[in-house]
């Protein structure tokens, strides 16, 4: 839309004279999406850098999820690198304020860049954090329903990357954008959707455990983190669909493409947030032992899943280990098998 209301054809947006040159667009929505893709890696990648070092120097054992969200940070940095390109460039702006040579670059640099980094750096975050959460289990159909989770993913960030690449969208307006930005609100939906099941998957592990429930609550939100960007997602499909039908698309894309940074990001976060724990219990243990001291002091912290115990995986006796529950107050036990390498404390 113009700024009288008409709608705007591909072939009459208008291009004013005083119409900035490259990377000239530093105000409005176009500045936020900038310092967002400038901020958000500031924020996360010392996160990153304490999961690591906690896998590294205080559990003393590398997993495959580590390895993951290395990747996934590779990937996000791209992302925030031509997301922040993208705003100097007009993303986030009016149409009729970018120059025509300055929107083509733009139109490229999503299709070719952003797009695929963005897509591929999601596989990594959702693979780390369901790889997280098969050290936990040896139960067949979770195994199975993980797996599932994990293909779906992959299959609709291929599908986002290749149907976009194939068509041609040159200029907003285009039958071709259109069908772009359907790929793009079926993607976003689809990885909502992804997101709120990897949110839900850790009840299934702790169904079967036999332990108090506050002790059981406990340990959902540990493992629950890695997928709390489910609820940034949702930002993100709103926005997405906003796109649709719209001619003023760099106005309204400049907005979702700050969600995608948001959500990529905050996923990298929550995926990291698990191991904040015994990060915490080894340089911090007495503000940690404050936090444990509540008004039902009187139940045991037994039952613990201890990631800080470095077991061989390989050796037959260590793939699943009995864990006791027991309160102070009472006699009884019950167990729970899981495996010994990924327990993590509470």
């Amino acid at each position: 839309m113009d700024p009288d209301g008409q709608g705007l054809g591909p072939l009459s947006m208008p291009h004013p004279a005083n119409s900035g040159g490259l990377f000239s667009h530093t105000e409005g929505p176009s500045k936020e999406l900038f310092w967002t893709s400038v901020l958000m890696p500031i924020f996360s990648i010392p996160i990153v850098v304490l999961r690591l070092w906690t896998s590294k120097r205080v559990v003393n054992k590398w997993h495959v999820d580590d390895t993951l969200i290395i990747l996934a940070t590779v990937f996000a940095v791209l992302f925030s690198v031509d997301s922040a390109l993208n705003a100097r460039l007009g993303s986030g702006d009016h149409i009729w304020n970018i120059n025509p040579k300055s929107l083509e670059i733009l139109l490229k640099s999503t299709k070719w860049g952003g797009l695929p980094v963005y897509n591929i750096a999601t596989v990594f975050i959702k693979a780390s954090v369901l790889t997280f959460y098969l050290r936990f289990t040896v139960d067949v159909y979770f195994k199975m329903c993980s797996y599932v989770v994990l293909f779906i993913v992959v299959a609709n960030a291929i599908v986002n990357i290749v149907g976009s690449a194939i068509l041609e969208c040159t200029a907003p307006g285009q039958p071709a954008c259109h069908q772009t930005i359907l790929i793009q609100i079926v993607s976003a939906a689809i990885n909502s959707a992804t997101d709120a099941v990897i949110l839900l998957l850790p009840f299934w592990l702790l169904r079967p455990m036999k332990v108090p429930l506050s002790r059981k609550i406990g340990i959902a939100f540990v493992l629950m983190a890695g997928g709390f960007v489910f609820f940034v997602s949702i930002f993100r499909l709103v926005s997405t669909t906003q796109l649709d039908d719209n001619l003023d698309a760099t106005y309204r894309g400049g907005n979702s493409l700050k969600w995608s940074v948001i959500e990529t990001w905050s996923g990298i976060i929550c995926a990291c947030m698990p191991y904040a724990k015994p990060l915490i219990n080894r340089y911090f243990p007495h503000s940690w032992a404050a936090t444990k001291q509540d008004s039902s002091g009187s139940e045991r912290r037994l039952a613990t899943i201890n990631m800080e115990e470095g077991v061989n995986n390989d050796q037959p006796e260590n793939k699943g280990v009995v864990v006791e529950a027991r309160k102070a107050s009472s006699s009884r036990t019950a167990s729970v098998c899981v495996p010994r390498d990924a327990i993590l404390q509470t």
